[in-house]
């Protein structure tokens, strides 16, 4: 049985994770966001360096975020050339319908990866 100094040192030791979590989540989500706003919203030949050094931050927050109850967030970002492809893809289909598809699965790719 832990004494009250144990059992205070295992609290603050969970609270610290939880703080350090929910700090983590939060750059994720602003970082997040930062990537939407760099995504191109075309097809897009050069590269991007910002949206490329975003997506590089998000990885390695993602990497250090410690798991609560045993999980932790897994979705990455889309690499650019990805975006690119199913950009292309919906073009040369050239159907409104091809191209609500690809809208529709880039938005919801982040959460489902």
């Amino acid at each position: 049985m832990l004494n009250d100094a144990g059992s205070l040192s295992a609290l603050d030791r969970a609270l610290r994770q939880f703080e350090a979590a929910e700090a983590n989540l939060t750059k994720l989500e602003r970082l997040w966001k930062e990537i939407e706003h760099l995504t191109p919203s075309g097809i897009e030949f050069s590269g991007n360096r910002e949206y490329e050094d975003r997506c590089r931050s998000y990885e390695a927050v993602l990497g250090a975020l410690p798991k609560i109850d045993g999980w932790k967030p897994t979705a990455t970002p889309l690499h650019l050339d990805d975006i690119r492809r199913h950009r292309f893809d919906a073009a040369e289909l050239d159907e409104p319908s091809a191209h609500l598809s690809v809208a529709r699965f880039l938005n919801e790719q982040i959460w489902c990866r």
